[in-house]
């Protein structure tokens, strides 16, 4: 009995033993990661032509002061999100020097660094899901493109060995430049200034995405497809011109493209082509417009600039500020529906002489001349028969904001029906103005030999207005 318990304790104490070696031969916990100083030296791909066997000096990728980048390390212990780093120095050969700090610890081994340029610091922690944008509205100046300003830039280092205090990437743009080469030899345009170029697509070519940079590609695409570039420094037409336009990777093939130039004189190119090129990655596209081709086969046509007040959407009544040539399209109000049986446009009623002029119907849009004067004009749509099918009030004020009054019933309307030339006075007049009713002041509409006012006998409708 006494030699069966020995055995027993004998037993525990051997396995109380071996619990007490297993545990002391266990290994250390890992040390706690730490700040570490990191200079990562920034080298920039060029961007190189379609074909990709040259670079093209007037894309620019320069470093500048100010520039930073976001950084995501990852290592087999821990990871870093959305670092900044801040330029400190450009190197003779175009390097940027940047510094910041990375997590590091003793035995931590290499790390997978991944950069995006412009650094923002809302970027968020995933690299698989980062909000850039492509912007709508873009600046040249100096005849080059700015790649950088307008488009990202990213860089990828595996295996980065960030103990060394030092390391290097190389950062490219994944955005594609589409360079349009127009020459007005031969045309009336060869003596003018080009000013801005607005290019609309059917495929998206600008906007915001979502971009995962640990596959380098795009995750959500952008919808944006008209972009507009300003000239800064107006180049001359007499000679070839170059407009260089950053975007997103797009197939270009079986998509027209409308273009339009405008100069400083206000003359304007509207051009349908469509191009059988591949928008690519940190690659140039060229574009070749030549004006006079265009012309002669219908595909160009020179006008005048006017201002597009319904660009932004239609409405009933439009206001005016500026002594300019205007545009809309005729619509019923908010609607995309054209007035039925419309076959003319003209001025219907003036508050004072000449406030608009050269009213007419072109191109799918009502146009007028306004000049410096203020007031109120009313522009109808006629059928064959003389008759009235809508009318548009246009407003020439300085300050829109400044003579409105809140408050109307939901049943005001407006009305202009006299059944012949006679005086009447119409009060309140009520309008929709950017989507929200507002009342004007009393107006008294004059129509007749008594008026001093360009006489215009009508016959109108009564339309009203449900708000």
């Amino acid at each position: 009995m006494i030699m069966y318990l020995n055995k027993r304790i004998i037993f525990g104490w051997l396995l109380l033993g071996g619990l007490f070696a297993g545990a002391c031969g266990e290994d250390e916990p890992a040390p706690a990661a730490e700040p570490l100083d990191l200079s990562i030296r920034a080298a920039l791909a060029p961007v190189l032509t379609a074909d990709g066997t040259a670079s093209v000096e007037e894309c620019r990728m320069e470093w500048s002061a100010d520039d930073a980048f976001g950084l995501w390390g990852r290592s087999s212990r821990f990871a870093d999100n959305n670092v900044c780093f801040t330029l400190q120095e450009v190197s003779a050969d175009g390097e940027g020097i940047f510094s910041g700090s990375v997590s590091d610890a003793p035995g931590a081994g290499p790390q997978t660094l991944r950069a995006l340029y412009l650094y923002r610091d809302n970027r968020g922690f995933d690299p698989a899901y980062l909000s850039v944008k492509l912007p709508a509205a873009q600046i040249q100046s100096g005849g080059v493109c700015d790649v950088k300003r307008y488009g990202f830039l990213v860089a990828t280092l595996e295996n980065a060995d960030v103990a060394s205090g030092e390391v290097a990437m190389e950062f490219s743009t994944p955005c594609a430049v589409l360079k349009l080469e127009i020459d007005a030899a031969g045309t009336p345009l060869a003596d003018k200034k080009l000013s801005s170029v607005r290019i609309e697509s059917e495929r998206p070519l600008i906007g915001s995405m979502i971009y995962n940079l640990e596959r380098n590609e795009v995750e959500v695409p952008c919808n944006g497809k008209t972009v507009n570039l300003t000239l800064a420094d107006t180049p001359s037409l007499s000679g070839k011109c170059a407009a260089w336009f950053t975007l997103c990777e797009a197939e270009l093939a079986g998509a027209p493209l409308k273009i339009q130039l405008l100069c400083t004189d206000k003359s304007v190119v509207d051009i349908v082509c469509e191009p059988q090129i591949a928008l690519q990655a940190a690659r140039v596209s060229e574009l070749p417009l030549n004006l006079a081709a265009l012309i002669a086969s219908g595909d160009a046509e020179v006008s005048e600039f006017r201002v597009d007040l319904s660009e932004n959407g239609t409405s009933n009544c439009y206001v005016v500020s500026a002594a300019d040539k205007y545009k809309f399209r005729p619509t019923c109000g908010n609607s995309n529906d054209l007035p039925a049986g419309m076959t003319r446009i003209d001025w219907l009623w003036m508050s004072a002489p000449d406030l608009i002029a050269e009213v007419g119907y072109e191109k799918g849009m009502v146009v007028f001349r306004a000049g410096e004067a203020r007031g109120n004009a009313v522009i109808a749509a006629f059928n064959d028969a003389g008759e009235i099918v809508w009318s548009w009030h246009i407003w020439l004020t300085e300050d829109p904001a400044a003579d409105l009054h809140a408050g109307m019933s939901k049943s005001s309307t407006v009305i202009w029906a006299p059944s012949r030339p006679k005086w009447m006075t119409i009060s309140p007049m009520a309008f929709i103005i950017s989507g929200d009713a507002r009342i004007l002041s009393s107006a008294r509409v004059i129509t007749g030999r008594r008026s001093n006012v360009k006489r215009r006998p009508v016959s109108l409708r009564l339309r009203p207005i449900m708000l």
